[in-house]
């Protein structure tokens, strides 16, 4: 899961595939960019009924849910304590992490890709997706992420030299 403050690393290999995470520009505002996981390809159905992903009528797999407490911060020296399960989805050949919040539903009426991207965030109680803002062009995406750069423990600042790095695939 991506934070305010994190860097990324993207390289291009041809169209977006399902369970990539891709930075495309954002549709309601071409200044800024979206990061998140394809989850939706032309053509195809996405619907999440009791927190769990369907692409065209079938249920995303997942494996072994964990609970506990985190801390997220979005301003230095401040932030929220949440009761979050991580759960392990298999998308594609994505296997990745996403967080939800227990005791919030999350539910998506099934909807049918016309002809861009469906993204979601792997932050699926708090993140921003093509669940606000709609189907991203694919065009539009820079390419997939490959590598983060992670910002400092709890500074939600990437510049502090204190920052971890990661291999995304």
């Amino acid at each position: 899961t991506l934070v305010a403050g994190d860097q990324v690393l993207v390289y291009r290999h041809g169209p977006p595939d399902l369970g990539d995470i891709v930075v495309c520009a954002d549709p309601q505002d071409a200044t800024r960019r979206v990061v998140g996981r394809v989850v939706g390809l032309p053509g195809s159905t996405v619907a999440i009924e009791r927190g769990l992903l369907k692409i065209n009528n079938v249920v995303a797999r997942t494996e072994g849910a964990e609970q506990g407490r985190f801390r997220l911060i979005d301003v230095p020296n401040h932030g929220y304590e949440y009761n979050l399960a991580r759960t392990r989805e298999l998308l594609g050949n994505n296997p990745h992490d996403i967080v939800t919040m227990p005791n919030r539903s999350i539910d998506l009426r099934s909807r049918r890709v016309q002809r861009g991207l469906f993204l979601l965030s792997d932050s699926r109680t708090l993140g921003r997706d093509s669940r606000h803002y709609g189907e991203v062009p694919a065009p539009s995406c820079r390419g997939e992420v490959f590598f983060l750069l992670s910002a400092a423990a709890g500074t939600g600042d990437a510049s502090n030299a204190s920052r971890s790095l990661s291999w995304v695939r």
